[in-house]
């Protein structure tokens, strides 16, 4: 019998000592946040290469630690003059995460099909936007498309196809309402997908060793 106990953020309420100027966000109308890993085959390339075809209203911020790819993409960003619009900012202590993403307006996942573990991967990041309230632009791999369909917690694209990325970044933001309800999905299933429901499973698991 497999159980399978979910590794997802504990449910707290957000209270967040930051404000954007602090990171220096983006001065536009809409905030798009990456956080995690900064490294090959998390999209991060991709999504630099077609934000020159983003609206001018939306922006980018890319948290997670330094790394030789970082230096990369920061001058991949340079190149293409979206110094405005695509910011990065230093990795932060785990329980400051889900602040910062809450000045976001949505979280994004563009995990690439390199392998098998990453296709069927289910990421914190996932779960971090989910308890910070905002809503979830991701990778339509298994895992993740059946969080956020189930759910109703936002939008799914292809990966491989930048046009499916180009049109899901930009037509997401036309649809207030349905923002709205992606935003009160997320709010709802934080009492769900949290790690005190998990513990419960876990503790249920030892009990019956």
């Amino acid at each position: 019998k497999i159980i399978v106990i979910h590794n997802v953020s504990e449910y707290k309420p957000i209270k967040n000592k930051f404000k954007k100027d602090y990171f220096q966000f983006p001065n536009v109308e809409n905030i798009l946040i990456y956080v995690g890993a900064i490294s090959k085959g998390r999209g991060l390339t991709i999504l630099i290469n077609i934000f020159k075809n983003i609206d001018q209203n939306i922006g980018l911020v890319i948290l997670g630690e330094d790394s030789m790819y970082k230096n990369d993409l920061m001058q991949l960003v340079n190149d293409y003059d979206l110094n405005k619009r695509v910011r990065f900012v230093n990795a932060v202590k785990p329980d400051e995460v889900i602040a910062i993403c809450s000045m976001a307006d949505v979280g994004i996942a563009p995990i690439e099909n390199i392998c098998k573990s990453f296709y069927y991967s289910l990421p914190n990041k996932v779960f971090e936007y989910i308890q910070a309230g905002i809503p979830i632009l991701c990778s339509d791999f298994p895992e993740m498309k059946n969080i956020v369909e189930k759910y109703s917690l936002g939008e799914v694209f292809n990966i491989d196809e930048p046009s499916s990325l180009i049109e899901v970044i930009n037509n997401y933001f036309n649809n207030p309402d349905k923002i709205n309800s992606y935003k009160q999905n997320c709010f709802r299933t934080s009492k769900i997908l949290c790690w005190e429901n998990e513990e419960k499973e876990l503790f249920k698991l030892y009990n019956q060793l």
